[in-house]
C-alpha cells in the first residue's frame, strides 16, 4: 500500500442534539481533532520479583476544536454557550477531515461530546477566536461508507 499522508484543508465539522440535528460549523472552525489517550497503571516491586510493571489503563477521549467566534444566534458559538446552561451538556458532533464521500481513506468520525465551557472575546484589531476541548461520552464511531 502507498503512503498517503493525511493533509487536511476541508472537512466538516457538525454538532447538533443528534445525527439528524447536527448543523454543520466547518465555515468557523478552523483545526479539529479527535484524542485518545490511555493512562498507566503503575503496579509496585514486590519481594518476590523486585520489578515495578506497568500495564495499559483505561481510555479517555477528547474531542479539541479551534474556532472563530460569532455571536449570531445560529453559530457554533452560540451552540456551545447555550450548552453551558444545559443540565448534562452533551451534544453529537461528526467530523470528517477531507472532502468528499465518507471512505475507508476518508472516515466519519461521530459521538457525543460534554461542552464544557464557551468563551467569546479577544485582542483589539485581532479576530476573536478560541480553543474548547470536550470530554468524549462513550465510544467513537468510526464510519467507512
Amino acid at each position: 500500500m502507498a503512503f498517503d499522508p493525511l493533509i487536511v484543508l476541508k472537512g466538516e465539522f457538525k454538532m447538533g442534539a443528534d445525527s439528524g440535528t447536527a448543523v454543520t460549523y466547518k465555515s468557523e472552525v478552523t483545526s479539529v481533532e479527535l484524542v485518545r489517550t490511555r493512562d498507566l497503571v503503575e503496579i509496585p516491586a514486590t519481594f518476590g520479583n523486585g520489578i515495578k510493571e506497568q500495564r495499559a489503563g483505561a481510555v479517555a477521549q477528547e474531542l479539541r476544536i479551534n474556532m472563530i467566534n460569532d455571536p449570531q444566534s445560529s453559530s457554533l458559538w452560540a451552540e456551545l454557550w447555550a450548552q453551558m446552561d444545559d443540565a448534562d451538556g452533551q451534544r453529537y458532533f461528526e467530523v470528517v477531515l477531507k472532502d468528499g464521500a465518507v471512505s475507508a481513506s476518508n472516515p466519519k468520525f461521530s459521538g457525543t461530546c460534554i461542552v464544557t465551557g464557551a468563551s467569546i472575546g479577544g485582542a483589539s484589531g485581532s479576530v476573536s477566536q478560541n480553543s474548547i476541548t470536550m470530554p468524549i461520552v462513550g465510544t467513537i464511531t468510526k464510519a467507512t461508507a
